[in-house]
Formats: C-alpha cells, structure tokens, sequence
C-alpha cells in the first residue's frame, strides 16, 4: 500500500466533519437558466482562497450600505480600531469588518470579537485604547472561544460573552456589484431556512462590508466555526443551514476554508 498517507503525512482538513451532501445533487434545473444574482462567479479551486488572520472585529453599524473601502477613511471607525489594536501582538492580521446588526443601544460603540466569541460595547471609539488593553489583558487573540471568566472592564466599557452563532453575508455593494447583487437575496433565504429549522434564537444572519473574495460571490463566514464559503446560490441556502448550523457539518462544494488552518492544511 505503497500510497497511503502517513498519520504525518495527513492534512488537518482530512479529519474535518465534511457533510455528504450538496445542494446540486436534487436540482433539476441546470443553474445558467436560473441566473439567481445576474453574473457568474469565478470559476477554479476555492479551497484557500482567503487570507490567514487572528482576529475578527466586527463593528455594528446598523447601516446596509458602506464607503468602498472604510480602512481608508480617515478617522473611521475601522482606521481607529486599527490604530488602538496595533499594540496587540498578531502572528498574521486583524480582520475588521463592519456589518448591519444594530448595536444593543443607540449610538453606542459595539465590537463582536472572533473567533473569541467576545461582544465589547462602549459609549464611543475613544474608549478604543482601553479596549485595547483590555482585550491584551485577557490573552486576546486566543485563536479559540474565550472561556474564562471575565474580569472588571475599563468604566463604562460592556464585555460580554457571545453565545449565539454568526453568519456573515457580504452585502458591501459599493464595493463590488456582485456582493450587492447576491448578499442581499441570501439573507432572505437563509433567514427563511433559519425560521424552518427552529433557529431563531441561535443563529443570527448579518449583512456584512467587503471581507475578501467577492470575485466568488456569494460569501459567507459562519461561526463559531469559523468556516469561509463561496459562489452560494439561493438553492443552496437551506441545504448550507442544515449542514452547517444543525448537523455541524460541512458543505465542501462551497467551502474556502476555516479559521486556523493553513493553506498547506487544506490541501
């Protein structure tokens, strides 16, 4: 059996609970005559196509539609949190991204920290260095859910734990069209297979800024998990919410890879 792996030889996504199935297998209707979103996505391997990264903030904006690229706006929200995060040590990068959640009270400051499952929320960004610190005092990034206790926050300053799971659409259309096109139609529909499922309460589904691969649109990232999919169609959608949100498990036409893993991992 001169070509089976050696336990050193196995990628870590060998031992990943994939799901058996695929949204493509009942479809009786070849997917150029249903044109869901108006173009077609890239084609080739989407295994990898994203950037490592060790930490995901994502800002509650409440807003469905953002400046082409919010990290050059000067004294924005996402260059301020860069500025306040640059004491914290990261092995590759900080992702921030804005979504369409509104925060839990107006005109408050609200961070939902990944793959930590941390939600922080502040009266405004000038508390961003105390965040900062705070964060660096806890041993964020932790690469992994936060399970320690909390200690007191800097005055003022909320922390607390997020316990329900994510699914972030891109929906950044100033960005690029597709994301435009796409994000929003794939939040109806995964909101009406959530709804299906029972999952109201533990599944919350966000419209989000540009987070890298709209050239495969539709993208998503769920978490907890961690896992970055492209090129979902609506009839995907509530195949992609039962594999992924119920069964744990998954939907490897799709899949880009997940947070932690490494390209030479995925392969």
């Amino acid at each position: 059996m001169g070509n089976a792996q050696s336990s050193d030889d196995r990628r870590v996504s060998d031992d990943l609970p994939w799901s058996p199935d695929d949204a493509c297998s009942a479809c009786q209707t070849p997917c150029e005559e249903r044109g869901d979103f108006g173009f077609t996505p890239k084609g080739g391997p989407l295994v990898g196509t994203f950037k490592p990264y060790d930490l995901h903030v994502v800002v509650s904006t409440e807003l469905k539609s953002w400046p082409a690229r919010p990290e050059f706006v000067p004294g924005g929200t996402v260059s301020r949190i860069k500025s306040s995060f640059g004491s914290i040590k990261f092995d590759d990068s900080v992702l921030i991204t804005y979504s369409d959640l509104a925060p839990a009270t107006f005109d408050t400051l609200e961070l939902l920290i990944f793959p930590d499952l941390i939600r922080v929320a502040a009266p405004s960004t000038k508390y961003l260095p105390a965040i900062s610190q705070y964060l660096q005092s806890i041993g964020v990034p932790n690469k992994a859910p936060y399970l320690g206790d909390f200690p007191d926050p800097p005055a003022d300053v909320t922390v607390t734990r997020v316990t329900q799971s994510y699914l972030f659409v891109c929906t950044h259309k100033n960005r690029n069209e597709r994301c435009g096109l796409s994000g929003p139609p794939l939040i109806d529909a995964f909101n009406a297979s959530i709804e299906k499922h029972g999952l109201q309460d533990s599944v919350v589904v966000a419209g989000s800024s540009h987070f890298g691969g709209h050239k495969y649109a539709g993208v998503v990232i769920a978490y907890p998990s961690g896992d970055w999919y492209g090129r979902l169609k609506l009839c995907d959608a509530d195949v992609f919410i039962r594999e992924q949100f119920v069964e744990k498990r998954i939907l490897k036409p799709h899949w880009r890879g997940r947070y932690g893993l490494r390209p030479t991992e995925l392969y």
